[in-house]
């Protein structure tokens, strides 16, 4: 059994950061699917890449989660985790959006939740799973099933 040891914030940002530092764009095309209203996801995602948002900014566009392409989502994740970890109060639900659509028991979409997490190279799930530890520490709030079965997966 191995025993973790809490990540402090600053820490967990540079883990983050180094592990998605290398993620391809994806093609303005593929943000989000096909719906008849995306409600602003992919004008604001096009052309930019997962770094520099606010958690204000990302916490307006907390629909995007639910249209976003598996591989937009991939690739964008880093962003929403950012946020929430350097801008809790403004990210407000952030982390409770990414926990329902990481955690397939839960997720409206099992199998895109499966598909995310198969896009996610092993270091990137491995800053994921950390994530979702801190989120845990901080937060306590949500059941504590839904942290395991996200962190099953991420871990498979």
């Amino acid at each position: 059994m191995t025993i973790r040891t809490p990540v402090g914030p600053g820490s967990l940002v540079h883990r983050i950061e180094a592990a998605f530092e290398h993620t391809s764009l994806p093609l303005d095309a593929e943000i989000s699917m096909p719906t008849y209203d995306d409600e602003g996801t992919a004008a604001y995602f096009r052309g930019k890449t997962w770094r520099g948002h606010t958690a204000r900014q990302l916490r307006r566009l907390d629909f995007s989660l639910t249209v976003m392409t598996a591989e937009a989502f991939a690739y964008f994740l880093p962003a929403y985790m950012l946020a929430d970890i350097k801008q809790p109060e403004d990210a407000d639900t952030i982390s409770e959006a990414l926990l329902f659509h990481l955690s397939p028991n839960i997720a409206a979409n099992e199998q895109r939740c499966r598909r995310i997490v198969t896009l996610l190279s092993q270091p990137q799930r491995e800053a994921v799973a950390e994530y979702f530890e801190h989120v845990r520490q901080r937060d306590g709030e949500c059941e504590e099933g839904e942290f395991e079965d996200a962190l099953r997966l991420l871990r498979s």
